[in-house]
């Protein structure tokens, strides 16, 4: 279970500002959506220490396809994530699903996840415990095909701006509205229906939930950090078309900032 008593470092009012904005956000168009299918005794992310770094957001085992996304569904064993995007990808790529609603679905999909540190001591955040993090990146990888052929790169890019959000319930979000995808063949499809040329980053933004949570104390000095923790995830990725809406997240980040800056 989270633990509170943590002291205030940051204003309350600069989550209340990140979740005001973030309100606007929602209206990107999905790019994907991910969740762990076969279910997994092992949690999908971790949020722990790194050797002498400061404790960071990780991918952990349950988000580790084992190589088995070709066979049925029925047959696959854990751990690996579902990914279902609503293009349709070509070519031959492994785990790959064509769906009656032209939708694309990959099996048994890998998650890997850099940077993510803690930026800045949690804070209250009403009845929730936030966590700003360093910006950091994703990469999502196909299944391995027969005799351990290469993986398929599908979707890679950065985070920027996240926050995570946890109760006394045991669950909790993982929000960024700065988002910027750079390659994989999700990436490709969704920049050819866009009409985007010279393949420049597309942004956008994540929502994910935790469940699940397992957390323990922190090992140096109350009110440094969120507690560290193991979750079960799923969630998605989304694109923000509109220049419109990427102005309006530029003047949002910069409030936050002068708000933490001023702490």
């Amino acid at each position: 279970m989270i633990r509170r008593g943590f002291r205030t470092a940051a204003p309350a009012a600069a989550v209340v500002t990140t979740l005001a904005f973030w309100a606007t956000f929602a209206r990107g168009a999905i790019l994907l959506n991910f969740k762990p299918v076969p279910l997994s005794d092992d949690p999908e992310l971790s949020f722990m220490g790194v050797g002498p770094l400061a404790p960071a957001l990780r991918d952990a085992a349950g988000s580790h396809g084992n190589g088995d996304g070709d066979l049925p569904l029925n047959q696959q064993t854990a751990p690996g994530l579902l990914v279902d995007t609503p293009f349709t990808i070509p070519g031959s790529i492994h785990g790959k699903v064509l769906n009656p609603n032209a939708t694309t679905s990959f099996r048994d999909v890998t998650l890997s996840l850099t940077g993510l540190e803690q930026s800045g001591p949690a804070y209250p955040a009403g009845a929730m415990l936030g966590q700003l993090l360093q910006s950091g990146t994703f990469t999502l990888m196909s299944t391995s095909g027969p005799a351990g052929t290469p993986q398929t790169l599908l979707l890679t890019g950065t985070i920027n701006n996240a926050l995570v959000l946890t109760n006394l319930e045991g669950s909790g979000l993982v929000l960024s509205a700065d988002v910027h995808y750079t390659g994989g063949v999700i990436y490709d499809a969704a920049a050819a229906t866009l009409g985007i040329k010279n393949m420049p980053p597309i942004r956008g933004q994540l929502s994910w939930t935790l469940l699940n949570m397992i957390a323990t104390p922190p090992h140096v000095s109350p009110g440094t950090y969120m507690p560290e923790f193991t979750a079960d995830v799923n969630g998605q990725f989304s694109y923000l078309p509109e220049p419109s809406v990427l102005s309006m997240f530029a003047l949002s980040a910069a409030g936050l900032l002068l708000r933490r800056r001023c702490a």
